[in-house]
């Protein structure tokens, strides 16, 4: 997540902004998704995208559209139960990115029909229902802007992205239960309650942490 203020997003993150922006106020086309899609090829430095969208019975998340090296490649499959246990539902049913590394993915192979081989893998899902599939073979997989350009492709107008940044790499967690005197816990709780959807970014030696606010005219 990240704040939609100009200030400390790169260079490559603001021009796939714009890139974004461009085909958006373009008429709606078959080729829409497609022309977005690449640009998760281009400015995340992904090898695979793809849009998952769920069946009329809403039983599956199937294959809508994709871009970059052919799925088989990545071990990436046309549709996967959306009550079942892969990122892409996960992603789906939770409203929150799954990001995973080599050492995720092999653990996960063979139940979750994930890629097996040296990707990194996210799932982020997309507002109207769905989710955006990605697959990295760079070194280290999708760095913050790469992971900045893949949350500006699942957001639609219309939300606002606050971010706060901190130097400790630890993810915040939920507290089990706070008193009434108590000095601190509330931050996730009250975030999770007000927000559509939080998150964490590593980056700096430390973490950022951001949300997604609804914006009603």
């Amino acid at each position: 997540m990240v704040g939609e203020g100009v200030a400390g997003r790169s260079t490559r993150a603001l021009r796939a902004q714009d890139a974004l922006k461009t085909i958006a106020a373009g008429q709606e086309s078959p080729e829409q998704v497609r022309r977005a899609l690449e640009q998760a090829l281009v400015f995340a430095g992904a090898a695979f995208a793809a849009v998952y969208a769920p069946s009329a019975d809403g039983e599956l998340l199937c294959l809508v559209e994709s871009v970059g090296v052919p799925r088989t490649l990545c071990e990436v499959r046309d549709s996967y139960p959306v009550a079942g246990r892969s990122p892409a539902a996960e992603a789906h049913r939770g409203g929150r990115p799954v990001w995973l590394g080599p050492k995720d993915l092999a653990a996960q192979a063979r139940s979750r029909r994930v890629p097996s081989r040296d990707f990194f893998l996210a799932a982020l899902p997309l507002r109207d229902g769905g989710c955006l599939l990605a697959v990295s073979e760079r070194p280290g997989g999708f760095d913050a802007d790469g992971r900045v350009c893949l949350l500006d492709l699942t957001l639609a107008d219309g939300r606002l992205r606050p971010a706060v940044a901190d130097a400790s790499p630890r993810t915040p967690v939920e507290p089990a239960g706070f008193g009434r005197e108590a000095t601190g816990g509330r931050g996730v709780p009250l975030v999770e309650a007000l927000s559509a959807a939080w998150g964490t970014l590593p980056g700096s030696g430390g973490k950022q942490v951001g949300a997604e606010f609804v914006l009603r005219r």
